[in-house]
């Protein structure tokens, strides 16, 4: 069982096949953002037009035809005329590869992809029979879910290029689902700078197809059928955060950002995950109990845990080794350690002084003692403003954000701060979201990787308890919004591979990529920025002491705003696959969400 909170109420995903949950009714308390709403001012400051970026001129021009063409093929009404309105005549490649490649992989997917080069010629042909074609696999009575992003753009003077990623879901022809991931490539054109931008070809650059051929998805959202009848979700879980951003006394300090913790542990020994929700400061946290039907129950009250502080990181560890889960809850400033009964009871067992705005904490052995430590990272001061002195500088390899802390557990419920002491004072003035240990080495000793915003990120190599941050000459600094990081082989030879949550911006790559970014600055400085906009990063470990950067090559990267994500063996072929979890508030542009 896993729980995704996204900035809003919280996503409960399981394994199909489970009974269908009830429709989920409209949750109230949200907050429709519009250009007259409460992002007009924000708004209004991005002209590109003002500031001399045709190229992004050119995306806001180009944008709405590309949905105009797109948009009706969901619904199967496309029609001809409508291509005819957008351009006099247009080239096109093909729009399907006629020569797939299959791979069949364990779970019922059937993967299609291109067997050779792309035919890249575009030649004027009968259009609609070429989209009829490009939707073969589909079930032509049911409609189509299509979204697109242009993410790179090309502009010389009445002619442009732009990068499109297109991906369509819909049910299959014979059974099952098919997904395509597509990019395509379109040319255009207008007559002079007053008049408007036709297509003038489509090409494939990239295609792939996969079949699921179970007639239920792999998973279902199954959120009312378990959170519903819960105490938690009618007085709290189901308001979104702009209900409580407007009901929440921020001059008190309490800052409902949605940036919310959860742990997962078995906390009554009934060898069921149960949950732990952190909310923002005024909420209570809520312990939830998992229950042999799938459904869970509200025990916050008896739990001890009911506490109104802000928190945004919670973990279960045996602490005191005595078979049973306890528990690290970060609050502002200070981690409490909760000592439980076993069954599901809570009482504060001991407590450290951290930095502010704990967002991450990761729990293993680092010394070898027989005692479960803690790794905390701070990411730095007030997320929705950094305070004054607060704002990340330079913007991609920050160095003024909240120092981590090393916890070490002395038994007994004694903690101590150690991270100076056991060398993990360097580089750690950074803003940090999550780390992840590992015996990387294979030493016998956990080595811990910390992700970090605005920046590169820290690999501590671990050398009998004390620790030297090596991520440069590994080549695992991967300079980026580090989000969060999981270790896992994903090669089958035996090493630890590395998987960084990073974010992919459409805007990103479409601006860093123009010859008019950052004129007179070293291209390292614009590779850096590139880089920043790229996504998702997979680091395979060589064998050697240093890792080889496949994100591009594997398909990684395109993860939109990605906060986390888990590996495992999701189909049970014995290989792990990754789910990453994704979005941001909802605006009117919705490109990298």
């Amino acid at each position: 069982m896993k729980l995704f909170v996204l900035f809003g109420a919280p996503v409960l995903l399981v394994f199909s096949p489970v009974t269908a949950a009830p429709p989920a009714a409209e949750v109230p308390g949200t907050v429709e953002a519009s250009k007259d709403g409460f992002l007009a001012d924000e708004l209004s400051r991005v002209d590109a037009a003002a500031d001399g970026w045709e190229s992004e001129v050119f995306h806001d021009a180009i944008k709405p035809l590309v949905n105009y063409w797109v948009a009706p093929l969901a619904e199967r009404s496309w029609d001809a005329e409508i291509v005819k309105e957008i351009s006099p005549k247009i080239g096109v490649a093909e729009m399907r590869p006629s020569s797939l490649t299959e791979m069949r992989l364990a779970g019922g997917f059937v993967v299609r992809r291109p067997q050779g080069a792309i035919s890249q010629e575009a030649s004027e042909t009968d259009l609609k029979k070429a989209v009829e074609g490009w939707f073969q696999p589909f079930d032509p009575k049911e409609p189509l879910d299509i979204h697109t992003k242009i993410f790179r753009v090309v502009m010389e003077g009445n002619r442009g290029i732009s990068g499109v990623y297109v991906d369509v879901t819909g049910a299959a022809r014979d059974q099952g689902f098919v997904q395509q991931n597509i990019t395509r490539k379109i040319n255009w054109s207008r007559n002079d700078a007053s008049s408007a931008w036709h297509m003038d070809s489509l090409v494939l650059a990239e295609f792939e197809e996969v079949h699921a051929t179970e007639t239920k998805p792999l998973f279902s959202d199954v959120t009312m059928a378990a959170l519903s009848e819960t105490t938690a979700w009618k007085e709290q879980l189901r308001y979104s955060i702009d209900h409580w951003r407007l009901r929440l006394e921020t001059s008190l300090s309490i800052e409902p950002g949605g940036i919310n913790g959860m742990a997962l542990g078995d906390v009554n020994g009934d060898g069921l995950e149960d949950l732990l929700y952190t909310d923002s400061g005024g909420l209570p946290k809520r312990l939830l109990l998992h229950q042999a039907d799938g459904t869970l129950v509200d025990v916050t009250e008896k739990s001890g845990l009911n506490i109104l502080d802000r928190s945004r990181a919670a973990l279960f560890a045996d602490l005191d080794n005595d078979g049973d889960q306890d528990l690290v809850l970060a609050l502002e400033d200070q981690l409490l350690f909760m000592k439980n009964n076993g069954k599901a009871t809570f009482k504060k067992g001991g407590s450290v002084t951290a930095a502010a705005r704990v967002h991450g904490l990761a729990a293993a052995d680092y010394d070898r003692d027989g005692f479960v430590d803690v790794y905390a990272c701070s990411y730095g001061r007030d997320f929705s403003t950094f305070g004054e002195d607060g704002v990340p500088l330079p913007w991609d390899d920050a160095n003024n954000g909240a120092a981590n802390a090393l916890i070490r557990n002395g038994g007994n419920w004694k903690f101590a701060n150690v991270t100076v002491t056991a060398g993990l004072g360097k580089n750690n003035n950074r803003f940090s979201f999550a780390a992840s240990w590992e015996d990387v080495n294979k030493d016998g000793w956990m080595d811990l990787y910390v992700a970090n915003d605005f920046g590169t990120n820290n690999f501590y190599q671990n050398y009998q308890g004390t620790f030297t941050d090596i991520a440069g000459q590994a080549g695992v600094e991967d300079r980026s919004p580090g989000m969060a990081s999981t270790w896992g082989d994903v090669n089958g030879d035996g090493l630890m591979d590395l998987q960084v949550s990073n974010m992919f911006s459409g805007a990103g790559n479409r601006i860093a990529f123009q010859p008019q970014y950052k004129q007179g600055r070293q291209s390292e400085t614009i590779a850096s920025h590139q880089r920043f906009a790229r996504g998702n990063t997979l680091l395979i470990n060589r064998g050697n002491g240093t890792f080889s950067d496949e994100s591009v090559a594997t398909g990684i990267t395109l993860g939109r705003w990605a906060w986390g994500h888990q590996m495992a063996d999701i189909n049970n072929d014995g290989r792990l696959d990754s789910l990453v979890g994704n979005g941001f508030i909802t605006g009117p542009e919705e490109d990298d969400l």
